[in-house]
């Protein structure tokens, strides 16, 4: 996210965040969407090998759940 945008938002703004999967999977870039405004922008993740395994699992307790499967 670059400073302009992340400067734009304020507590309490609706975020909606398009293509996490994608983005997690192929380590490309999130599109973000300032709910109201219409105000969009771009975001890469970063994130460890384990945090994307989580975020795509769906959390830390699907995460676990499927490790001790």
């Amino acid at each position: 996210i670059d400073e302009a945008a992340y400067a734009g938002l304020e507590v309490g703004d609706e975020l909606r965040i398009a293509g996490v999967r994608e983005a997690v999977t192929d380590g490309g870039t999130l599109q973000v969407e300032k709910v109201g405004s219409g105000e969009t922008f771009t975001a890469t993740p970063v994130l460890s090998p384990q945090q994307a395994q989580v975020l795509l699992a769906g959390g830390v307790l699907n995460f676990v759940k499927a490790q001790l499967a």
